[in-house]
């Protein structure tokens, strides 16, 4: 019910981009990651299917992909640019669908929500285009690296163990600013979209440094 509840969220705010209404579209993407917070913990917590991997799959990459590229492009006028990221960004999260998940191979590159989550920030704070534009374009040609950022993986899931607290408790935190977009009100939403775009923002630097400073490690090490 969670995973279906991401994948009908982001087909919803598809709906709603359509329409115009940008501010219901990108809290439909909210309660899509919001759902998304909890699937994880609830299968491992149930017991994993393989038809229950095989949908978190396909809904993530609707309410995390499609669905803030459709927003971006709409809440840009259509800006050709925008499309181009859209598409980029809909292209490298199926790339990586058959390239980590389909493969069953360790997780490789930037994570692949982190443009949709800049976006679903950005939009909602009205950060300048081209900030918004650099960030998205640079977030998704990182999750195309083959370099294993294990560090935004290992704040995302710390520990697989069957229902830890610890995993529950940070599903939880992973939730609250997804869970405020859904609700927040007013100037509230606006804060809180500058909050998420920030913390995206920094995660994105640390990316960044990150893979600098481990091509030099494996330039410097023995062959």
């Amino acid at each position: 019910f969670f995973t279906f509840g991401n994948a009908l969220a982001g087909v919803a705010a598809i709906f709603f981009a359509a329409k115009g209404d940008i501010n219901m579209a990108l809290r439909l993407v909210a309660l899509g990651m919001l759902f998304d917070s909890f699937d994880g913990p609830i299968a491992r917590w149930r017991g994993p299917t393989e038809e229950g991997k095989t949908l978190d799959r396909v809904s993530d990459r609707i309410s995390m992909a499609l669905a803030p590229a459709v927003i971006f492009a709409v809440a840009s006028s259509f800006n050709y640019v925008s499309m181009a990221i859209g598409l980029f960004i809909v292209f490298v999260s199926l790339v990586r669908l058959v390239r980590t998940d389909a493969a069953s191979i360790d997780m490789v590159g930037f994570p692949f929500w982190a443009p949709g989550v800049l976006i679903l920030g950005g939009v909602i704070a009205d950060v300048p285009f081209w900030v918004l534009f650099g960030a998205v374009f640079a977030a998704t040609a990182l999750s195309l690296s083959k370099i294993p950022f294990s560090f935004p993986y290992a704040i995302r899931k710390p520990n697989p163990a069957k229902g830890t607290k610890k995993q529950w408790m940070l599903a939880m935190l992973r939730s609250v600013p997804f869970a405020a977009l859904v609700f927040l009100p007013g100037i509230s939403f606006t804060v809180m979209g500058w909050g998420v775009f920030i913390g995206c923002a920094v995660l994105l630097a640390l990316g960044i440094l990150y893979m600098i400073f481990k091509n030099a490690a494996n330039k410097n090490s023995p062959t």
